[in-house]
């Protein structure tokens, strides 16, 4: 009998455990939902009080980032806010430059750089002559039209635009791989528009 008491007792004790656990990740998982949305909102605040203001300003006070750009996607009818550079900190919030974010890139074109299962999901329905506005914070705004898409090893080919009239996207792939990483990548190229 008192055996039989024990099992009874470990086995609501171990369903007690997994319900808790199971609540835990529950709520963690909300949670984390609930904060990628708020500092989405928060960062579109701040790119347009950065527009105001005309200095690049952290979109919350403990902020490694800063937003430096606009991405729209005219064709997809989606705007992405672009950091200021493609350090962990800044990728967690948004596509980033791969360069320094300062804009004398436009001397050798521009290139951005994204999650694939975030906020650059989206380059995979761009298709050819699609049309992209590239925003900057002084409010120059620069037309792009698609020219291409592909997929190059990083190991083999470089990632920099090759003339200052390009702008090119750049996540990893594949889009719904199991494996983060790895050497190959998702490229658009776009052409500046005259």
């Amino acid at each position: 009998m008192k055996n039989r008491f024990m099992l009874l007792n470990s086995r609501r004790l171990a369903a007690l455990v997994c319900l808790g656990l199971g609540v835990t990740l529950f709520l963690n998982s909300g949670y984390m939902t609930l904060k990628a949305e708020l500092a989405q909102y928060l960062i579109a605040r701040n790119w347009h009080a950065n527009l105001a203001s005309g200095t690049a300003q952290k979109p919350w006070p403990w902020a490694d980032t800063y937003v430096t750009a606009k991405l729209t996607f005219e064709s997809l009818d989606k705007d992405r806010y672009v950091m200021v550079d493609t350090s962990g900190e800044s990728l967690a919030f948004g596509p980033g430059f791969v360069l320094d974010g300062t804009f004398n890139q436009s001397q050798a074109g521009y290139a951005i750089a994204g999650h694939r299962d975030s906020h650059f999901e989206i380059i995979q329905n761009l298709k050819t002559n699609d049309e992209i506005t590239l925003q900057r914070q002084d409010q120059t705004r620069i037309r792009f039209r698609v020219v291409s898409q592909s997929v190059i090893d990083s190991r083999y080919q470089g990632l920099a635009p090759a003339d200052p009239s390009q702008l090119i996207l750049i996540t990893c792939y594949p889009f719904n791989g199991l494996v983060p990483g790895g050497p190959l990548r998702y490229v658009v190229t776009a052409h500046r528009q005259s």
